[in-house]
């Protein structure tokens, strides 16, 4: 059985992060295995949409992470179309110090009132009294294909990664994880993490604990509009309608268009159809912010579920009750905009874990180690 320091399972848009970061971080030798395709599955679907403001400060700052690394990372697809999010006064109140720390990040933004948004080039519709936050730096990418391009840098820098294995199930002795099946084979490590998105959850049945997720049905509609690119991704949390114009390879430009519906368990994973009633909804919506929307250059929809934690924090950290295995699952449709931030943490936390383990084991096996000791 091939042994590795640490096993990522899944090849989304979280996992490929981690990857990346650990190998970054040169923590031991990794393995990355996902049971289809690599970016497959929820990230294959994702919009992609990356900006900075988030009603929690943690999520915020991890986005900002975000950010930075795609406006640094050469290979990464990144469109800088900026964002707006539109806010209550109660919102705009907390945006007004969201921005003091984004500028100490040296991430510009802009709080601007209904007058001065209608006034800018994109074309969008603000009512009185509404605030609108700015963001210069943020905007889309094409998720997908970051998550390839990270796995291949990954490699590069001497990471394993496998697709195609078929579902996989976590070996344990004891309570200690040390390593997964696959249907093909089996691998050893010192450390897992789970990094599944909406199947984490199976993954960790086996052991008799695990983490809750709730699940969103979230849709998005798909129109051609002309100039689309020009147009920054938004997000209204006024009545929770999101978009994001984009410019295709084709030379086809679309909006996408959208808006999270009920919390529910009952549709399958994967992607579902949307009943006619809820694309003329989300329509409506989105057509009182963006006028030229036209109802007749429909293209497409798609609707599935969004995998959360119950705190919309999602689950990161070592699974309670158990060694050698974390958790890294739960953002939904956060999950890009999260990805360097949550690398970031859960590289951090694997290394951490390893050398206690190393400690641990030599002191076991009567090895003298060394410390440091901090008297500060």
């Amino acid at each position: 059985m091939k042994q590795f320091d640490v096993i990522v399972v899944g090849g989304g848009i979280i996992g490929a992060s981690i990857l990346y970061r650990l190998m970054e971080k040169h923590v031991g030798k990794c393995l990355l295995v996902e049971k289809s395709e690599i970016a497959g599955q929820t990230t294959h679907a994702s919009a992609g949409m990356v900006r900075v403001f988030h009603s929690d400060p943690l999520l915020a700052q991890m986005s900002a992470e975000t950010v930075r690394f795609l406006n640094q990372f050469p290979q990464a697809p990144y469109h800088r179309t900026g964002s707006v999010s539109i806010l209550s006064e109660s919102q705009a109140r907390y945006a007004e110090k969201l921005a003091g720390y984004l500028k100490s990040a040296r991430i510009p933004t802009r709080l601007m009132d209904a007058r001065q948004a209608n006034d800018s080039p994109w074309g969008m519709h603000f009512r009185p009294k509404e605030k609108v936050f700015f963001e210069s730096q943020a905007g889309w990418v094409e998720a997908a294909l970051l998550t390839r391009r990270l796995i291949a840098e990954s490699v590069r820098a001497g990471a394993t990664v496998l697709e195609n294995q078929g579902n996989c199930m976590l070996h344990t002795e004891g309570c200690e994880v040390t390593g997964v099946r696959t249907q093909r084979r089996q691998f050893g490590a010192k450390l897992v993490i789970n990094a599944a998105g909406p199947w984490a959850e199976d993954l960790l049945r086996s052991l008799g604990a695990p983490l809750g997720v709730k699940y969103k049905s979230i849709q998005a509609n798909y129109y051609e509009l002309e100039q689309a690119e020009c147009l920054p991704c938004f997000f209204d949390y006024t009545q929770k309608t999101y978009g994001c114009g984009r410019a295709l390879q084709n030379g086809t430009q679309e909006i996408l268009v959208g808006v999270a519906l009920t919390d529910t368990s009952e549709l399958p994973l994967g992607e579902q159809p949307i009943s006619l009633t809820d694309r003329e909804r989300a329509f409506d919506l989105v057509a009182q912010r963006i006028p030229k929307l036209d109802p007749s250059k429909w293209t497409r929809s798609r609707r599935r579920l969004d995998a959360y934690s119950e705190a919309k924090r999602g689950n990161l950290g070592l699974v309670p009750g158990y060694q050698g295995v974390m958790a890294a699952y739960g953002w939904g449709g956060t999950a890009v905009k999260l990805s360097r931030g949550i690398a970031n943490r859960a590289a951090q936390i694997a290394e951490d874990y390893l050398q206690r383990r190393s400690i641990t084991h030599s002191i076991h096996r009567g090895i003298p180690c060394q410390t440091e000791i901090s008297l500060s």
